[in-house]
């Protein structure tokens, strides 16, 4: 099995390139290739302008909502989680909430491990 990765600095895409042999019984070879492209930097070029700001509306968008439903949890008190559907809607906001937070550790993962293999090449 022969498995590396290599960095194409004109599209910004790592390339994951795995190759695989495997000898059979009847002494045959069977030759397996995969190759995965990956885009780590999240927000290059016009593309990531667009997905950057499609980002920042609906945080605005759920944040507005999250600001909402807590206005009505003051308003109606415990009367507001009798209703099924308000549970649904502060389910869906926490789900959200993690989500993000999710996201978010996954970006500065990206970052630091990029980092430290452009700060120890060869490693």
């Amino acid at each position: 099995m022969v498995e590396f990765s290599f960095l194409n600095p004109n599209s910004k895409l790592f390339n994951q390139v795995i190759l695989s042999f495997e000898y059979t019984s009847d002494g045959s070879t069977l030759i397996t290739a995969t190759v995965n492209a990956v885009q780590l930097y999240r927000y290059a070029g016009s593309a990531g302008v667009v997905a950057l700001l499609s980002e920042i509306g609906c945080a605005i968008f759920v944040l507005v909502v999250t600001i909402l439903e807590v206005i009505k949890i003051v308003r109606l008190r415990l009367n507001y989680f009798k209703e099924l559907w308000n549970v649904i809607q502060w389910v869906t906001i926490m789900l959200f909430y993690v989500a993000v937070g999710l996201y978010t550790m996954r970006c500065l993962w990206t970052v630091w491990v990029v980092e430290d293999l452009m700060n120890n090449p060869g490693q």
